[in-house]
C-alpha cells in the first residue's frame, strides 16, 4: 500500500509540472501574487503589502490567491483546482509572496525571473 501512495505522489507532482509548464509559455506581466492557505481572506500583512505595492506601483497587477485548506474530501478536491489557479497566475507573476508552505510553489520549476519571498506569520 506504501509504494501506490508513493507512486500517486509522484503521477500527481508530475502532472501538476505538465500543467504548469503549458502555464509558464504565457508572458510574465508586472503582477505580485499572494499566496496563502492560513485562511480564506487576506491577512492584515497582506492587505499593507498590497497597499504599498500600489502606493510605489499603481500600474502592478495584484492578485490574492488565499484559501484555508480543508482536510474533507470535497474541501481536498476544491484544493487540488485552487492550486491549479495558482500555478496559472505564478506562470505569469514577477513576484509571489506565501506566508506559509504552498504545494504550488515548492512541486513545481518556476521561470528564473520569478521571485519567491516568504513572509514570516506569527
Amino acid at each position: 500500500m506504501h509504494a501506490i501512495k508513493i507512486l500517486c505522489l509522484k503521477a500527481a507532482v508530475l502532472a501538476l509540472n505538465c500543467i504548469y509548464g503549458v502555464f509558464k509559455l504565457l508572458p510574465l506581466k508586472d503582477k505580485v501574487v499572494f499566496v496563502s492557505r492560513q485562511g480564506d481572506t487576506p491577512s492584515v500583512d497582506y492587505i499593507m503589502i498590497k497597499e504599498e505595492i500600489h502606493k510605489q506601483s499603481p500600474d502592478t497587477e495584484v492578485v490574492m490567491l488565499t484559501k484555508k485548506l480543508e482536510k474533507s474530501i470535497g474541501g481536498l478536491i476544491s484544493y487540488c483546482f485552487h492550486i491549479i489557479a495558482q500555478l496559472f497566475h505564478f506562470a505569469q507573476a514577477r513576484t509571489v509572496i506565501t506566508d506559509s508552505y504552498c504545494l504550488g510553489i515548492s512541486l513545481v520549476n518556476h521561470k528564473s525571473r520569478t521571485r519567491i519571498i516568504q513572509i514570516w506569520h506569527a
